[in-house]
């Protein structure tokens, strides 16, 4: 588990200064062997396949060559961030490398942080924090969370709930709310109903339209809270406004005394038997050719 992951998740949760590695042995069902840094005081990771040795030091260095000779920050590229956009060059604090260790066959292998292996590496961690944050918060209430691509990792969160009782109406709003302070930068949250496949941004977004009102149940975040620089939008904000716009939060759940209106459309698709008038390979070729959000429906028997 590296500092990343931790570093950028729930506080509330797992506090600066948590023992990490104490996590990811938990995860693995093992403890994380270490062993001595070969130039430093320090530790490392035993069984890591590199591991780069240093200390940060006091002086600023830019990021590359070119950045330097033209002097200005944020303005020349440098690699593809988390966001998905192209990331810009910036000074930042040295880091004198005093040694370079590895296994003896080591596999040399770095996710992008804009690349799909990269956004999900530390996706289910970040998920089940959200969870606990929701669970503490209301107990029970919380079905299930997810971290759809779109929403590139730290930029959002869906929540899926089952109301139980009346009074439970309007802790949905509690979860958004603590969610979009928990998270630095954090732009949208959404909270849907346990009808609604969190899995599907189809469904998702069908949820939205259906079931959030506009100017009841669209939450502004607080504006110049800190925001993520990461955000090309957020950089012009930060200066103009002196903070984050705000992120948004949006309740797509269906009143609790009203849920007869939001009845779902269903079709018995389960009970019909394609095999009378189709063959296998036909029924295969033709679920092929099925849309992501035809098989959420055919799955469910919404349509």
């Amino acid at each position: 588990m590296s500092h990343k992951y931790c570093s950028n998740s729930i506080h509330n949760i797992i506090p600066l200064g948590t023992d990490e590695l104490a996590i990811a042995g938990a995860l693995q069902g093992s403890p994380i062997e270490i062993c001595r840094a070969k130039t430093i005081d320090a530790y490392a990771i035993a069984n890591a396949e590199f591991v780069i040795e240093g200390y940060w030091t006091t002086e600023q260095v830019w990021e590359t060559d070119e950045a330097e000779k033209d002097g200005r920050q944020d303005v020349l590229p440098f690699f593809p961030e988390w966001t998905g956009y192209l990331g810009k060059t910036w000074k930042s604090r040295k880091f004198k490398v005093t040694g370079v260790t590895h296994r003896k066959d080591p596999i040399f292998y770095n996710q992008l942080a804009a690349s799909y292996d990269g956004q999900f590496v530390g996706l289910d961690f970040r998920e089940a924090l959200f969870y606990e944050l929701a669970d503490r918060l209301v107990p029970g209430l919380v079905v299930d969370v997810h971290i759809p691509f779109a929403l590139r990792f730290m930029g959002g969160v869906v929540f899926q709930v089952k109301k139980r009782r009346p009074r439970d109406e309007g802790y949905q709003r509690n979860i958004l709310i603590a969610a979009l302070g928990a998270q630095v930068g954090i732009r949208l949250v959404i909270v849907v109903d346990d009808d609604v496949d969190i899995y599907s941004m189809d469904d998702v977004m069908w949820a939205i339209m259906s079931r959030a009102e506009p100017g009841i149940d669209f939450l502004r975040g607080p504006s110049g809270s800190r925001g993520a620089a990461a955000q090309p939008g957020e950089a012009a904000t930060m200066i103009e406004a002196g903070g984050f716009g705000g992120g948004l939060g949006i309740d797509a759940t269906v009143p609790f005394l009203q849920r007869e209106r939001y009845e779902r459309a269903h079709f018995p698709s389960d009970s019909v038997d394609l095999r009378k008038w189709l063959t296998e390979e036909e029924i295969r070729n033709a679920k092929a050719n099925q849309g992501e959000y035809a098989k959420v429906l055919s799955k469910y028997g919404w349509g």
